[in-house]
């Protein structure tokens, strides 16, 4: 076989892998989706948005940006520490990725005071 046609046939495959790849991740969403509309459950909906965000931030950027602020709309509602955790971190990634230094920053340090307020409240208590 020439050159020619294995460097074809080299490409015809990364394309065939690519279109694969795409139609797995696109059923991941819909079933993500799926999940995030039948469930009941806020912390389950928490965990399905931060995971939908994700499976978004290089695909549509604005649909991850919606999933990430609801998760972290929920995580505060809830006053849930581990939700703030995963929502901010979420949103402070989807900033940087987008070049919006300052807003990661402000996601980044408000993670950290109040982990911070979470390390040494005990502590206070106990002397």
């Amino acid at each position: 076989m020439s050159l020619y046609k294995r460097y074809i046939v080299f490409i015809l495959c990364c394309l065939g892998l690519l279109t694969l790849q795409n139609s797995f991740s696109q059923d991941k969403i819909d079933s993500l989706e799926k999940a995030l509309k039948n469930s009941s459950s806020d912390s389950l909906r928490l965990k399905t948005l931060i995971k939908l965000s994700k499976s978004f931030q290089y695909k549509d950027f604005l649909k991850a940006g919606d999933y990430s602020a609801q998760a972290l709309e929920i995580a505060r509602k809830k006053n849930w520490n581990w939700g703030k955790t995963m929502a901010l971190s979420q949103a402070g990634y989807l900033a940087t990725i987008n070049g919006d230094h300052s807003s990661a920053m402000k996601y980044d340090n408000e993670k950290l005071n109040w982990l911070f307020q979470l390390e040494i409240a005990p502590r206070s208590q106990n002397h």
